[in-house]
């Protein structure tokens, strides 16, 4: 009798739990690129090279390519849907140019997507910066940092966050041979 009522006990106690808040929705749905997010607030820069070796680097040297990572992300935790993002590039400020002491990468030495799409079950997608990694060994661009601002715009679902949405990828020329 004690046992049948221990069991029946014990099974109250089970049924009686609810999910917990591990299994709640929360937070807003924002896109964003945490690449505009490395410093903290502080400003939007992404340095390149940035890591501290062959597996952290943010970068891939391939078939004649530097390729910078770069990528989107959805916050929040709810049902997720496909969405779209345009990427837009162009020649960061004056002020950013003369902050960091840099010039705009000239826009020969690069390709970049037009669109990135992230389907259902993904929360984001890694996209590249594809850098001609000869043009980077010419003499012309020794000791140079090079600067290129990359923007996501027209979401097809979500929102885009109020800020974490355009980074500038600032790219020390000098620091990046040596993976060349």
């Amino acid at each position: 009798m004690n046992k049948q009522l221990t069991i029946i006990l014990f099974i109250l106690v089970l049924l009686g739990c609810e999910k917990g808040d591990g299994f709640k929705e929360f937070g807003y749905e924002f896109i964003f690129m945490p690449q505009a997010m490395v410093t903290g607030g502080i400003n939007n820069n992404y340095s390149v090279p940035a890591g501290g070796g062959e597996y952290t680097n943010n970068f891939i040297v391939n078939n004649g390519k530097v390729d910078v990572l770069l990528g989107v992300l959805r916050s929040g935790s709810s049902g997720s849907a496909a969405y779209s993002v345009d990427i837009l590039s162009y020649a960061p400020s004056a002020e950013v140019l003369e902050s960091l002491e840099g010039e705009a990468l000239p826009s020969s030495m690069y390709t970049l997507p037009n669109k990135v799409d992230v389907s259902s079950d993904k929360t984001g997608e890694v996209f590249y910066l594809s850098i001609d990694s000869q043009a980077l060994l010419t003499e012309a661009y020794d000791g140079k940092i090079l600067v290129l601002t990359v923007e996501i715009t027209n979401p097809t679902f979500y929102e885009l966050a109020e800020k974490g949405t355009k980074v500038n990828v600032v790219i020390d020329v000098d620091k990046l041979r040596t993976y060349l």
